[in-house]
């Protein structure tokens, strides 16, 4: 039996799209009158009716003797349900309940419809974290960042926990797991990243080393020109398929994208200090509207993910991923004997990616719908990150508002201060100052021994 299908190998549908396929075809006059048909998996599309009965037709048009075979033709329809790939399958018999499968494939593939919120969402994201960066930049110490440079110790122990151990962990979770070719690339390609610009939010907002933050994240993106790659030609081989190149250019509009919003910051520092201070008091206003649109309009405008998030392992491999390079980075860092300042940053900007070169990555690298499948491991690594971190920020908040010590008796004198003697001269009794120590005047070199008085000295 042969036939061909209209449109041709395969059909693309968007969202729950439904669209109708024409098939003709050539069978011996005694074979088969009815077709059975039936995706491959439902859970992608589905056909309504499933049976159809073959409608003869001239065979001419194939120039086949009529006398040998039967020439028909007949239409089904395909109803995507949800994002992804399947494929038909055809069942010809006599009966409608034969089960003969016909060597024939035809690919259905249903892509995520179109979102205009989405798209608002993303370019507002980028403008606000583009002026917070301007921020960061009117903060940065460089005096403080070259004392750093003198010993990289700290920067050497991230690079390494942000280059080794997290595509390690990344790479093996999603073997561990099973998950499919898609969903584990995703969750490659976030590991193998540089460290993210909200690593330097949440630097600033739990009280750690600002300086080393960005400085390493400055120096993990430029790194990332060569990691990358490298981490995506060796494991990631085993997850690419054939014919994939590395977006270059992507990742340096990336890395541009970093750079020059906390180079502007960073001249305004220098040019016009009075600004930078204004700009400064706003990183935590904005940081927080960047989290309350992520977890708003942010999550909204992707609901068709949380389809896939039902899948176990896709939530095991979100949460698992973040949080091992929080606590593995953590411990290096311990290891390397870091105050823990810099063991706080080097953790946190272990374990947040600059997920966006992972979504350029991906997006920009696969065919739909295998693209956005891939996202959402991005986006599922996202999801899960902050939650620790907002944890600490509320104790922080907390502990600073209603656990500060008392200090009211340091601004008073007690009675036994109030009535002590009172050393010679105008030395008095300030808040803070203590082991005060007199020398007698004798005792002084510089002493001009010519003077009868002290006053000339006191």
């Amino acid at each position: 039996m042969t036939f061909w299908l209209s449109p041709g190998s395969g059909v693309q549908l968007t969202g729950e799209e439904t669209l109708s396929v024409r098939a003709m075809g050539i069978t011996p006059k005694s074979g088969f009158t009815h077709i059975t048909l039936k995706t491959e998996d439902p859970g992608v599309a589905v056909i309504p009716g499933n049976s159809t009965t073959l409608i003869p037709m001239s065979c001419s048009l194939w120039n086949s003797s009529s006398e040998d075979s039967h020439c028909f033709n007949f239409s089904f329809e395909i109803q995507g349900v949800f994002l992804g790939r399947t494929h038909v399958l055809f069942y010809a018999g006599q009966l409608v309940n034969d089960a003969h499968v016909l060597p024939v494939e035809y690919n259905v593939a249903v892509l995520r419809p179109p979102s205009l919120l989405a798209n608002i969402f993303t370019y507002t994201i980028i403008a606000i974290v583009a002026i917070n960066t301007i921020g960061f930049g009117c903060s940065i110490d460089l005096e403080e960042m070259r004392r750093i440079l003198k010993k990289p110790i700290p920067p050497a122990i991230g690079l390494g926990c942000q280059f080794v151990l997290n595509p390690l962990i990344a790479y093996g979770l999603g073997q561990a797991v099973g998950l499919n070719m898609s969903l584990a690339l995703g969750l490659f390609s976030v590991g193998s990243c540089p460290g993210g610009g909200a690593s330097n939010m949440w630097t600033y907002l739990l009280d750690g080393d600002l300086n080393l933050s960005i400085l390493m994240t400055f120096m993990s993106t430029i790194a990332a020109f060569a990691m990358l790659p490298l981490w995506m030609y060796t494991l990631g081989q085993t997850l690419i398929p054939e014919n994939v190149e590395i977006p270059f250019s992507n990742i340096f509009y990336s890395l541009i994208s970093l750079v020059v919003p906390c180079v502007i910051g960073i001249l305004i520092k220098r040019y016009f200090p009075k600004a930078a201070n204004i700009i400064r008091k706003l990183i935590k206003p904005i940081a927080f509207v960047i989290i309350l649109l992520i977890l708003s309009v942010g999550i909204y405008s992707n609901l068709y993910m949380f389809t896939l998030m039902k899948n176990w392992r896709v939530l095991v491999c979100g949460l698992a991923t973040p949080y091992s390079a929080y606590v593995t980075s953590a411990m290096v860092a311990w290891i390397g004997r870091q105050p823990p300042a810099r063991i706080l940053t080097i953790s946190i900007e272990t374990a947040i990616q600059n997920t966006a070169i992972a979504m350029v990555l991906i997006l920009t690298t696969f065919p739909e719908p295998e693209a956005s499948i891939a996202a959402v491991m991005p986006v599922t690594t996202v999801m899960f990150t902050p939650f620790p971190l907002i944890i600490f920020l509320i104790i922080k908040t907390i502990r600073a508002r209603c656990c500060l010590p008392d200090t009211s008796k340091d601004s008073q004198l007690t009675t036994d201060e109030k009535d002590s003697p009172k050393p010679h001269g105008k030395a008095s009794i300030k808040k803070g100052v203590t082991n005060i120590s007199f020398k007698k005047i004798e005792d002084i070199e510089e002493y001009p021994k010519n003077q009868s008085t002290l006053s000339s000295v006191v």
